[in-house]
């Protein structure tokens, strides 16, 4: 596959993903922002919305990197696999877990949370800077966006703040990025022999 081509694939993946699991999210802000309704049939459809959002947003990664790795260098690449680990524990492993088990939800769920919580802290946050630099990226947006997401979420993790903004809203807004990230892949990123390197 063409360079070209597997970053536009990436860019799909990723505006599809980040299509599901925004509407997943917003989803449960609206119906379920407590997160615990897990009898009704749209536990299992939020959920999956949510999980697939996530396989698809993994899925898209690595076209990411690539399409700025001329400029993100090793830097780049290891705040792909932070923001990669990030993105499956809780996306897709977690989900997968609540969504099979709850309310009987096992312990080891606590050990996947305390590797994937801050994975994509970590991961948004590093990518968010490395984005900002290498300047791909209409008006850096992109970089600017994932930063003060990051900040809003650590401000969240010092004062309480309503179920549908930390487990709907905050969430949304980042599925949306992302989303938001793919179109531009796919559309309008212009992918020279440089960007391909």
């Amino acid at each position: 596959m063409k360079t070209e081509n597997f970053i536009r694939f990436s860019g799909f993946s990723l505006m599809l993903g980040g299509c599901l699991a925004t509407l997943g999210w917003i989803l449960f802000a609206i119906s379920d922002p407590v997160y615990i309704d897990s009898d009704g049939i749209q536990w299992i459809v939020f959920n999956f919305l949510i999980i697939f959002g996530g396989v698809f947003i993994a899925q898209g990664l690595p076209g990411f990197y690539l399409s700025q790795s001329h400029r993100t260098g090793t830097l780049g690449l290891i705040a792909l696999v932070i923001l990669f680990i990030g993105i499956a524990i809780p996306y897709i492993a977690v989900h997968s877990i609540e969504t099979a088990t709850s309310p009987d939800i096992p312990p080891i769920m606590r050990l996947l949370v305390s590797v994937g919580a801050p994975g994509i802290i970590i991961g948004v946050l590093f990518t968010g800077i490395i984005t900002y630099t290498a300047g791909i990226y209409p008006r850096r947006w992109v970089a600017a966006a994932l930063i003060t997401l990051v900040l809003l979420g650590l401000i969240r993790q010092m004062y309480s703040i309503p179920p549908t903004l930390e487990r709907g809203i905050f969430p949304a807004v980042f599925a949306g990025i992302v989303a938001i990230t793919g179109f531009y892949m796919l559309f309008k990123l212009k992918i020279n022999h440089t960007t391909a390197q």
